[in-house]
């Protein structure tokens, strides 16, 4: 409490806001709970559905070209001048394994457009990571807009690299809010911080232009701290 006191007021406030992190998390009501998982659901119900019948996309067939080449010859080629990271191809993978397809031919769009949408889905519920310092009611707002947004559900359902890069771009942005949060509050945060290394590893094997989000995240955390 004496550092909270004798801190400006903007540090203190951001003090008080990280100590209740942990504390908030344990203090989700029923309705609270059930609300998130309609939206979960209601996300879910706009990606998945029907999400084989648009044909693809040059750019979608591309990119399953080179799940054809990981696939047949276990060859993974990047090349910084024409495409992106490898993290697309390789997450793509395990889906592959689990379909009937026994060859490149005999796969869907199915097989692949799976993958961007549990990510948007499973973005969705991230949003609500940043509660504690945005407000419940605030993330709640964010959480459902997300959930509905018309440009995060066709991204959601488009085999191309934008979504899972906006996926890891926001888990870098919880796993560092509730890290920062933890260490404040003197708890154990190893968690936290495998997985901000591990979503700023993705980021950088999705996406070369990763290090935009990184050049703002850094911009915003420099001006909070002179603040």
């Amino acid at each position: 409490m004496r550092n909270v006191r004798d801190a400006p007021p903007a540090a203190a406030s951001e003090r008080a806001i990280l100590g209740r992190v942990p504390a908030q998390v344990n203090e989700l009501r029923g309705g609270v709970v059930l609300l998130l998982l309609a939206l979960v659901v209601g996300a879910g119900a706009l990606r998945l559905p029907g999400i084989e019948d648009r044909p693809m996309h040059h750019d979608e067939a591309l990119n399953s070209i080179f799940v054809q080449q990981l696939w047949e010859r276990g060859e993974y080629e990047y090349s910084p001048l024409r495409f992106h990271g490898p993290s697309l191809t390789y997450l793509t993978m395990p889906f592959v394994w689990a379909s009937p397809a026994e060859t490149y031919a005999a796969t869907t769009e199915l097989t692949y457009r799976v993958l961007p949408a549990l990510l948007g889905v499973g973005l969705v519920l991230l949003t609500f990571g940043l509660a504690s310092g945005l407000g419940q009611g605030a993330a709640l707002a964010a959480t459902a807009l997300c959930a509905l947004s018309p440009a995060m559900v066709f991204y959601s359902r488009y085999y191309i690299h934008e979504m899972p890069l906006v996926a890891f771009t926001f888990l870098a942005i919880v796993s560092g809010w509730q890290l920062l949060a933890r260490l404040s509050a003197g708890l154990p945060a190893w968690s936290w911080a495998l997985g901000l290394g591990a979503s700023l590893g993705l980021m950088h094997a999705t996406k070369e232009t990763f290090v935009i989000a990184l050049a703002a995240a850094g911009l915003g955390l420099a001006a909070n701290v002179r603040r």
